[in-house]
């Protein structure tokens, strides 16, 4: 427990039963799943009953987004305007397969937009029109998710690989490490074995260096 943060997030499992995980991916994977489950409790017939998986798709797709806009933007966390964030969601309907002239289109969207800006506040009103999210944390673990969840094996060897050069993505990229460990373990001797021993420099003779090494 080294952050408010941390202390909160498990304060809220240790709540719910069971013993906290040691793990970092797992912290935040149990406490995005037990706000998931509570909201959900509150009331029959919302969107969470119905399509969970859209829900969990724009928040993967959301921490992906501002984690790449705010690699690039001076200061705090990146923010995203509120017709952009319908945006997202349009973009998760459509790759869901969801037909825009279908009745439940216009709902589904709306829904979800309400849902999450209203209702589960992972990401929140910054300043007036703007949502990001107060803490990054929880920003880099669902960028992380989005990544494993969406690029093939070929692309995430080539993510992990420019992820581990970064300062900024570090946080990123162990979560991303942690979540292949827990949601591909098939892939996880492969990461170890040839992409991180690479980084590494395991290749490299005694006395060598790789500071120059492509």
């Amino acid at each position: 427990m080294q952050t408010p943060l941390q202390a909160t997030i498990i304060t809220i499992l240790v709540r719910a039963g069971g013993e906290p995980p040691r793990d970092k991916y797992s912290l935040f994977k149990e406490f995005f799943d037990i706000i998931i489950k509570r909201e959900k409790q509150k009331g029959m017939g919302t969107i969470l009953n119905t399509n969970q998986d859209l829900i969990e798709g724009v928040y993967h797709l959301l921490g992906f987004e501002l984690q790449k806009r705010s690699s690039t933007t001076e200061g705090s966390d990146a923010l995203i305007s509120l017709e952009c964030m319908k945006q997202l969601i349009q973009r998760k309907l459509d790759e869901d397969g969801i037909d825009q002239s279908s009745k439940d289109y216009n709902k589904m969207l709306n829904d979800a937009f309400h849902m999450i800006v209203n209702r589960i506040n992972f990401a929140s009103e910054i300043k007036e029109g703007y949502i990001g999210f107060s803490t990054r944390s929880m920003q880099e673990f669902l960028a992380a998710v989005y990544m494993v969840k969406t690029f093939n094996d070929s692309d995430l060897k080539t993510i992990i690989k420019e992820l581990a050069k970064s300062s900024y993505w570090k946080n990123t990229f162990n979560f991303l490490v942690e979540c292949i460990s827990k949601e591909k373990t098939y892939y996880l001797d492969h990461v170890i074995d040839t992409v991180l021993s690479e980084l590494n420099g395991n290749d490299i003779p005694i006395g060598e260096t790789n500071a120059t090494k492509s």
